[in-house]
C-alpha cells in the first residue's frame, strides 16, 4: 500500500497503531518485571500480604491490621506471600482472585515489586483454608498454578497448610508432586520458580505432618520458614539446661530461638533435618499478631542467630506473621511503626548494600587467654564516624572501652558465659548487639601427695607434696619439700 499526505483517514489510522505501539511497549516493560521469576541471593525477610481488608479489632489483642497496596509493601521484605490460594466454597480446585483488583492492576503490583529486586510468591492454604485434593486432580493443579503465574507474575508459592488440611485427601502426595512438575516446567525456561513452606514447629519431627512435604521436596524447596508462634507451650527438652524450654517462655527467648533451630539444622533430638542455608525463623510482628509467640527483646533474636553462626549452622533469615500487621495499630489506636521489619532488616542486611553506614557494622568479638576465672574480650567494629566505645557485657560486669580489648576477671570455674558487643559511634549510633559464648576452664585437681615424713629419699627422687613436684637434692628424711628454700634438700620442678 502507498500511503499519501493526501488521505488524511488512513493517516489517522496509522497515528493510531502509532500510540497503540506506545501503551504495547510501556505496558510490556511492566509486563516483563512480572515475567522475571526475581530470587533473593542471599538472606530473606519474609513477610505474609492479606489479600482482604481488615475488619477491625482483629488482633489477638484487639488491635487492628493495615490495609495497602500489596506494591506498597515496606522496604526491607524482600520476600512477599500473597496470602492466601484457597478453595472457594462449592469448589474443589484452590485458586486466587486479587481483592477490589483486576488481574491487570494486580500484576502491575507485582511487577512494581519484581521491579525492585523483591520476590512475590503465592501462599496456599491459611489457617481458615482447607485445601483437600485427590490424584486425579493433580494435572489440573498443576496447570491452576502455571496459570496463576502467567496471569499475575508470581515467582513462588508456599505452602501454609494447617490443621486438618495438612493430611487432608491425597495433600501429602499430590501437593509435592504438583510442585515438582512446575518446578521442571519453569527450569526448562531457565527459570527458578520458589518453593517454600510454614510449618507450624511441632509438625517437623522425623514422622510429623510436614515430612511428606519435606521428603518429596528435597532438591526442590527453596528455604523453609517454621512457625514459632501460636504453639504455647510446646518446645523441646534441653539437657544441658535440664529442663523443658518451651515457645511461650520469655524468659528462655534465646534458649529456646537457638536451641530448636539448631535442632532443625542437625536433624537431633528426633526433629526432621532442614538444612541451615535454607531454614528461616518464622515470628510475629506484634503481639497482635498471634496469640504467643512475640519476641519482646530483639537482643534474643540477635544473640540467637549469632550463636548458630558462631556453630557454623548461619541461617538464610527471617519471617513473619504479617507486613500489615507490622505497620497495624494495637487496641489503643498507637501505631506499631513497622517495628519489626525497622529491627530486623538492619540485622539482616546492614553492610550489603554498599550504601553508608547509618550505625556501626556489628562488631567482631573474640575471646582469647581463657582461665578458669578469667578471659579477654577483644571487640571490633566499623563506621563512617568512627567508634567513639564499645560496651562489653558479661555476667554481671560491663565495662566501657575505647579500645575494644577488656578482661573480664572472677568468673566461675567451667561455666558457660554470654559476651554482647554494641559499637557507639561519635554521633552515638548504636550497633545491633553481637554476641558470643565461650567456657572456661576448670579448676585444676591438685594430684595426690606421695611425700612421707618418714621415707628416706636419696639425690634424684621425685615427691609431690600440696601439688607440687619436687626433686631431692641429696640425702634426706623428715624434711618438709616447701620448707627447703634455696639451700635445702629439696628443689621444686
Amino acid at each position: 500500500m502507498v500511503i499519501t499526505k493526501k488521505n488524511t483517514t488512513l493517516k489517522l489510522f496509522v497515528a493510531t497503531l502509532a500510540l497503540g505501539a506506545v501503551f504495547i511497549t510501556t505496558n510490556k516493560a511492566l509486563a516483563d518485571a512480572a515475567d522475571e521469576m526475581v530470587n533473593p541471593t542471599d538472606k530473606v525477610l519474609v513477610g505474609y500480604w492479606h489479600n482482604w481488608n481488615s475488619a477491625g479489632s482483629d488482633g489477638y489483642q484487639r488491635g487492628t491490621s493495615a490495609n495497602f497496596n500489596l506494591s506498597e509493601t515496606q522496604d526491607g521484605y524482600n520476600v512477599i506471600n500473597v496470602s492466601f490460594m484457597k478453595t472457594p466454597q462449592g469448589q474443589s480446585l484452590p485458586t486466587f482472585t486479587p481483592h477490589n483488583k483486576t488481574d491487570a492492576e494486580f500484576r502491575s503490583e507485582v511487577a512494581q515489586l519484581n521491579s525492585e529486586g523483591k520476590s512475590v510468591l503465592i501462599a496456599l492454604g491459611g489457617a481458615d483454608a482447607h485445601i483437600e485434593l485427590t490424584q486425579h486432580q493433580e494435572d489440573d493443579f498443576v496447570n491452576e498454578i502455571i496459570r496463576l503465574v502467567e496471569t499475575y507474575g508470581f515467582d513462588g508459592l508456599d505452602i501454609d497448610l494447617e490443621q486438618s488440611a495438612i493430611e487432608a485427601a491425597d495433600n501429602q502426595t499430590v501437593i509435592p508432586s504438583a510442585l515438582r512438575r512446575v518446578k521442571d516446567h519453569y527450569r526448562a525456561q531457565g527459570k527458578n520458580f520458589m518453593i517454600t513452606m510454614a510449618p507450624e514447629f511441632p509438625y517437623l519431627t522425623t514422622n510429623g505432618k510436614y515430612a511428606p512435604y519435606i521428603k518429596g521436596l528435597e532438591g526442590y524447596y527453596d528455604f523453609i520458614n517454621p512457625q514459632y508462634y501460636n504453639q504455647g507451650g510446646d518446645g523441646f527438652w534441653d539437657n544441658n539446661l535440664n529442663m523443658w524450654v518451651s515457645q511461650s517462655n520469655d524468659d528462655l527467648k534465646e534458649e529456646f530461638l537457638y536451641g530448636l533451630t539448631e535442632r532443625l539444622v542437625t536433624g537431633s533430638d528426633g526433629f526432621i533435618q532442614i538444612p541451615a542455608d535454607k531454614f528461616v525463623i518464622g515470628l510475629p510482628s506484634n503481639e497482635d499478631a498471634a496469640a504467643t509467640g512475640y519476641v519482646k527483646d530483639a537482643s534474643d533474636v540477635q544473640n540467637a542467630l549469632q550463636r548458630l553462626k558462631n556453630s557454623g549452622n548461619e541461617i538464610k533469615g527471617l519471617m513473619t506473621w504479617s507486613v500489615n500487621w507490622d505497620a497495624g495499630k494495637n487496641s489503643s489506636g498507637v501505631s506499631y511503626g513497622n517495628s519489626f521489619v525497622n529491627t530486623y532488616a538492619p540485622m539482616l542486611f546492614d553492610n550489603n548494600s554498599g550504601e553508608p553506614q547509618e550505625k556501626p557494622t556489628l562488631p567482631q568479638i573474640s575471646v582469647t587467654n581463657i582461665t578458669q576465672n578469667s578471659a579477654q574480650i577483644t571487640a571490633n567494629s566499623s563506621s563512617d564516624l568512627g567508634i567513639a566505645h564499645y560496651e562489653i557485657k558479661i555476667g554481671s560486669q560491663t565495662e566501657s572501652t575505647s579500645t575494644g580489648s577488656y578482661t573480664a576477671t572472677n568468673l566461675q570455674s567451667n561455666t558457660n558465659y554470654t559476651v554482647q558487643v554494641v559499637a557507639v559511634d561519635r554521633s552515638g549510633n548504636r550497633s545491633n548487639p553481637a554476641t558470643t559464648t565461650f567456657t572456661t576452664t576448670s579448676n585444676p585437681t591438685n594430684p595426690t601427695d606421695t611425700w612421707d615424713k618418714d621415707a628416706t629419699y636419696w639425690e634424684g627422687d621425685r615427691v609431690i607434696y600440696n601439688g607440687k613436684e619436687y626433686e631431692a637434692k641429696w640425702w634426706n628424711t623428715n624434711s618438709r619439700p616447701d620448707e627447703s628454700g634455696e639451700y635445702g634438700p629439696w628443689r621444686e620442678l
